[in-house]
């Protein structure tokens, strides 16, 4: 490893440079020390120039403003305009601009009264166009914004492709940021986007990730397969205790779960398999716990997911057959009917974890699209008081997971009444939590 540099580090007094015993200035403004000119950009009460690891002036003259050195060359601002400097302190070339960026790749963004292009390091203009912005090029890729939009060019000043853009990015690891009329996204090096969203604020991928902002202000990671998340949530887990005193206020409650207990599946998919007797005491002490409060149950066709809503209703002094919803199973939010995934039930356990891990399976919905429509089923379907959604441990684990409250494990994957409580007050946005049912049921 190469030995480290120093670094100008701000005490009550200014700026200073860091493991210089011998160097006492301190500077008003400085910038990182850049390898291998070994220079770093300052401002003190004389001007601006750039000192050494020591702290010493490498030149006499001072500027307005002085930058980094890139490709060799450090942009300066001066009286009479910016241009560029070699570490000696003489001028590169002999224009002056009206502004000037930093070299990256050779080639820098320049504004002179003809707008603004790039030059070279002779200061000579890379192409005859002209535009309104022109960014640093990266991968001997620049965007420029022109009267039509934004768009990229390569380093001649030719297109890189056709598409035109709102306002365009640079490159990075193949893929930039655009914006048109719906949003934010990512395209790929022919223009093309590499998935359907858009987003209020969407930056770079770095290693495959993105953090990106939706329309309505949530923060998420996304996938370079379109597949986005929700960042970990940092929300305390609803209990039974605060979900009484929401109901209490007047909010309106939904709690989302695996239903209750069942025994063990032996052979097949189970549908038949109804709940044990454990599951059932299960069902009818959740709703002991609402006893008075009003609720409504909807659950998935199976019938362990019928029996654990009913046995719940009825404990909750408000008997009543389930509503029926195909959201919930068979084939439920997350199955395409229209490309079964022909796996059997020994192998389902396999591909469930590489479907929530990849947001992508075939025979599947794309995991972002289906949690969103899930999510907007169950809002849509809230009732005065709680309302009891019940439906199987696939639906509990991809939710909590596409919504960062839970990252499922084999091991851990969703137990018999876990899921997700959402709580509306006063017309407030809807607040999303984790329920342990079982937990909470043994605490009572």
């Amino acid at each position: 490893m190469g030995e480290l540099m120093p670094v100008l580090a701000p005490d009550e007094q200014g700026y200073l440079v860091g493991g210089a015993p011998a160097f006492d200035r301190r500077f008003i403004r400085a910038m990182s020390f850049h390898q291998p000119e070994g220079l770093a950009a300052v401002v003190d009460e004389s001007g601006a120039y750039h000192v050494d690891f020591a702290g010493r002036p490498r030149y006499e003259q001072r500027y307005r403003e002085t930058f980094g050195f890139y490709c060799g060359l450090a942009t300066v601002r001066a009286d009479v305009g910016y241009f560029h400097i070699d570490p000696s302190g003489r001028p590169a070339h002999s224009r002056r601009f009206l502004w000037a960026g930093n070299f990256q790749e050779d080639l820098c963004p320049v504004l002179d009264r003809s707008g603004f292009h790039h030059v070279r390091r002779d200061g000579a203009a890379a192409y005859t166009a002209r535009y309104s912005y022109a960014g640093d090029f990266r991968s001997g890729i620049a965007a420029v914004q022109g009267a039509g939009g934004a768009f990229h060019i390569l380093r001649d000043g030719s297109r890189l492709h056709e598409v035109t853009f709102d306002s365009a990015g640079v490159y990075h690891k193949g893929y930039a940021v655009a914006v048109d009329k719906r949003g934010a996204f990512h395209v790929d090096k022919r223009g093309r986007p590499c998935h359907g969203h858009r987003f209020r604020a969407a930056e770079p991928f770095y290693n495959g990730v993105a953090l990106c902002t939706t329309h309505e202000g949530r923060s998420v990671r996304l996938r370079e397969n379109g597949y986005y998340e929700h960042l970990p949530s940092s929300a305390p887990r609803a209990s039974l205790t605060s979900l009484r005193a929401s109901l209490d206020a007047g909010a309106r409650v939904g709690v989302f779960v695996r239903h209750a207990q069942r025994p063990r599946i032996v052979s097949g998919w189970g549908g038949e398999v109804l709940l044990d007797e454990q599951g059932v005491e299960q069902s009818r002490r959740l709703g002991c716990a609402f006893a008075g409060v009003p609720v409504s149950v909807v659950a998935g066709p199976v019938g362990r997911c019928q029996q654990t809503g009913r046995v719940f209703a009825e404990a909750a002094g408000a008997p009543q057959d389930p509503a029926l919803s195909t959201a919930l199973g068979e084939p439920g939010a997350f199955f395409d009917p229209g490309r079964p995934h022909e796996v059997g039930p020994d192998e389902f356990g396999d591909y469930a974890m590489a479907y929530l891990a990849n947001g992508r399976a075939r025979g599947m919905r794309d995991l972002e699209v289906a949690c969103e429509g899930l999510l907007k089923t169950l809002k849509g379907e809230l009732r005065p008081g709680l309302t009891l959604f019940v439906t199987h441990d696939l639906f509990v684990a991809g939710l909590l997971s596409f919504l960062g409250l839970k990252r499922p494990t084999r091991d851990d994957w969703a137990d018999f009444l876990e899921g997700l409580c959402i709580t509306v007050s006063n017309g407030g946005p809807p607040v999303l939590q984790r329920f342990l049912g079982l937990d909470e049921l043994r605490q009572c």
